[in-house]
């Protein structure tokens, strides 16, 4: 009977302890029904034993098929009563392999249980079987299909799963695995450093796991671990000196390109830029260019770079229009003279001593006193000779009361007064207001003249500094407010009232404001004579409880 598959390659891909996906083989072809196995070409329908299996030892084999794009039956077959021989393949269908060994698996391309027609894919089988499966194993691979296929003039859809009597028309039946067993030595514990996964009998030979770095050329390099963790850190070269210059927290293993740290100005634009420095110190000056002559007329002192500008100082007076100004002057020295215009003939009246340019004003002198309104004033004099008497006007008489022996005008009506003798003073009892010269009678009544002191005396003339201030307040002696240094009553009296001052006290008196020692203390009780609970000490009743 013609199978479905064009081809059934098989190749051993090799035990491995990390099995990945099978990936299909690559050389088959849909020219003729027949298998690959190892690369030599069989009959389909040989059987055949796939790559033994050694019992304890991984093992994987993977098998590559190739879905044909039409095919045709050996032997025809009924199909919704229809006689079928060929069909145009559509879909297959990995179903099972059956028969493995206890320990072995298989799964299909990229998990897929199908694959199109005119794709390839494959089946890995996988795993390790124990001693107990040792032997021969018949394999069957149950694949199903479906498609379509022509009847007359239609066609119409076709699946091996609908087919009752041949549902396993497309299964390859011609496989079988062997299990047998062979002695491999080596160390068979799953956590020894030298684990053998194709090891089968232990020979003592495990070695215990040491983690650590085993890359030589990393910095952390452990020689005595045989089982890398991942650990290993790379060898970074640089300065580990961390107070050099140019350390480098990075580096772990030292390059000797440490330098020491210089500081100074780094700024290469800067004025005092240190080509040895490595180091700022924020001391960098910014290039200032001016004349750096501290002895040139524009010298600037905060200039660090000459330009070449520097002028030679020349002192001489700077301001124009000045006597002496100096037109080639830089720097003043103070000399300046302003132009004075004024007469400067020496032996002229108006000669001017500070004039530096004569302006033909000079004038002779003519002596004699200049000093209008004094007594001998000479109009044409232009030069004092100190002659001057100034008028004085007063009374010449010397019998008069007011005659001034220094006057030399007299005012026309004459303003001489004549004597009267008398008492002048005004404070005086006999005060003569007409006299105008005192003849020593006045007479004087002496007291307080202050209107506002307490002995003020309106009869006084004269203070003769016995006055007392008036001190209000209480004279009665007799008062409780009496002040002793009073001496004008001002209605403040009050009068003394004796009592208890004691607030709380049974006898206290609010109208009291002297105590008399009175006080007597609150005590309560039944007051009634008679009573069950009389208190002949109470002074402050209280409930009473009658005799019963």
């Amino acid at each position: 009977m013609k199978k479905l598959f064009s081809f059934l390659t098989l190749f051993l891909v090799g035990s491995s302890f990390a099995f990945a996906q099978c990936t299909p083989a690559g050389n088959m072809s849909q020219t003729a029904p027949h298998i690959y196995v190892d690369g030599v070409l069989y009959n389909s329908n040989v059987s055949h034993i796939l790559p033994e299996v050694i019992s304890g030892i991984a093992y994987e084999v993977t098998l590559s098929l190739l879905a044909p794009t039409d095919t045709t039956f050996a032997e025809p077959v009924q199909y919704n009563g229809a006689e079928i021989s060929t069909i145009s393949v559509d879909t297959l269908f990995i179903r099972d392999v059956e028969g493995l060994p206890a320990g072995l698996t298989w799964e299909s391309y990229e998990g897929l249980d199908y694959v199109l027609a005119g794709e390839a894919t494959c089946i890995k089988i996988s795993g390790t079987v124990a001693n107990s499966s040792l032997g021969s194993h018949p394999l069957t691979v149950k694949v199903s299909g479906s498609g379509t296929y022509e009847f007359g003039l239609s066609t119409f859809e076709f699946s091996t799963d609908d087919l009752v009597a041949s549902s396993n028309i497309l299964d390859f039946d011609n496989y079988a695995i062997e299990v047998v067993f062979i002695e491999v030595l080596g160390c068979t514990d799953a956590t020894a450093f030298n684990f053998d996964p194709t090891a089968n009998t232990d020979d003592g030979s495990c070695l215990a796991v040491t983690l650590g770095c085993t890359d030589e050329s990393a910095f952390n390099y452990n020689v005595l671990a045989n089982t890398p963790d991942g650990s290993c850190i790379a060898i970074s070269l640089g300065c580990t000196d961390v107070t050099a210059f140019n350390y480098n927290a990075a580096a772990n293993t030292d390059d000797g390109t440490c330098a020491s740290v210089v500081i100074g100005c780094t700024d290469v634009t800067a004025f005092n830029y240190n080509a040895a420095a490595n180091t700022d110190d924020a001391s960098c000056e910014a290039i200032l260019v001016g004349c750096t002559d501290a002895t040139a007329y524009n010298y600037n002192a905060a200039a660090n770079t000459d330009d070449g500008t520097c002028e030679s100082v020349v002192e001489g007076c700077l301001i124009v229009g000045s006597f002496n100004y100096n037109a080639s002057a830089n720097t003043s020295d103070g000399s300046c003279q302003a132009t004075i215009l004024g007469c400067t003939d020496v032996t002229a009246v108006n000669y001017n001593a500070i004039a530096n340019v004569d302006d033909g004003s000079c004038e002779s002198v003519v002596e004699g006193c200049m000093i209008i309104g004094s007594f001998n004033y000479d109009a044409t004099a232009n030069v004092s000779n100190n002659s001057c008497v100034s008028v004085v006007i007063g009374c010449t008489d010397a019998t008069a009361l007011n005659y001034n022996s220094t006057a030399n005008t007299e005012l026309n009506p004459t303003n001489c007064i004549a004597i009267v003798t008398g008492c002048t003073a005004t404070t005086a009892v006999n005060y003569d207001a007409s006299a105008n010269e005192d003849d020593g009678s006045c007479a004087y009544v002496l007291g307080c003249t202050n209107p506002e002191a307490f002995n003020f005396n309106e009869l006084a003339t004269q203070n003769d500094f016995s006055c007392i201030a008036v001190v209000e307040g209480c004279t009665d002696i007799t008062a409780f407010n009496y002040k002793s240094v009073a001496n004008t009553d001002d209605g403040s009296c009050v009068a003394v009232v004796e009592g208890c001052m004691v607030v709380g006290s049974f006898n206290y008196n609010t109208a009291a404001n002297v105590t008399d020692n009175s006080c007597t203390e609150i005590i309560e009780g039944c007051m009634e004579v008679g009573s069950f609970n009389y208190n002949a000490s109470a002074n402050t009743s209280s409930t009473c409880i009658a005799i019963v």
